[in-house]
């Protein structure tokens, strides 16, 4: 009888970190599910701020820039 306890004890341990590890990796997969598009609006920011830099370049050149 203590037999079966103890391998229901161990079988009920490995289950349970078991459990805990499906979470961990489930937990990963969500954060990495997150930052793609975090990292999409990133480069969005990106290129945006490179345009406006090449913006305030051309019309500095031409003359346009803000002189009021």
């Amino acid at each position: 009888m203590m037999e079966t306890l103890e391998s229901i004890k161990s079988a009920t341990s490995f289950w349970g970190k078991g459990k805990l590890f499906l979470k961990c990796i489930i937990i990963f997969l969500m954060a990495m599910l997150l930052w793609i598009p975090t990292n999409f609006i990133m480069e969005v920011v990106k290129e945006r701020e490179g345009r406006q830099k090449k913006l305030l370049q051309i019309s500095a050149v031409s003359g346009l820039d803000d002189k009021r």
